[in-house]
């Protein structure tokens, strides 16, 4: 599932975030795990952009993505892709509060909810 759903796109926002890191911190000032801690970051990003596209084709009723089935129209998939999106936004979680000491979702949820806000409109 994440493979299906993460792999294979663009992933220009995630790469944008270690590169951007690299392009506005001095060499001198990174400390040795800090371009990896960027990296991990960028994942994130990919992984919140997967969980909110996964909602949306399902509400959409999307029939592809990325030139393949959506992954709710995926045979033994289904509405189980509901849950799946809530797995990927779960492990994004996951991942960040092992890399960084503070609280992501209170970030992440004021972004959902202008987010949600702007595919009602």
């Amino acid at each position: 599932m994440i493979h299906y759903n993460i792999m294979g796109g663009k992933m220009n926002r995630g790469i944008s975030v270690a590169e951007t890191y690299q392009l506005l911190v001095n060499p001198a000032d990174m400390k040795p795990n800090d371009l990896n801690r960027a990296q991990v970051l960028g994942w994130t990003v990919e992984f919140l952009q997967s969980f909110f596209l996964i909602a949306d084709d399902i509400m959409d009723q999307s029939i592809t993505r990325r030139g393949a089935p959506c992954w709710y129209r995926v045979p033994k998939v289904g509405n189980v892709a509901i849950n799946d999106s809530f797995l990927v936004e779960s492990f994004l979680y996951k991942v960040f509060c092992f890399f960084f000491s503070f609280s992501f979702e209170n970030l992440i949820n004021k972004n959902k909810i202008k987010i949600k806000l702007k595919s009602n409109l």
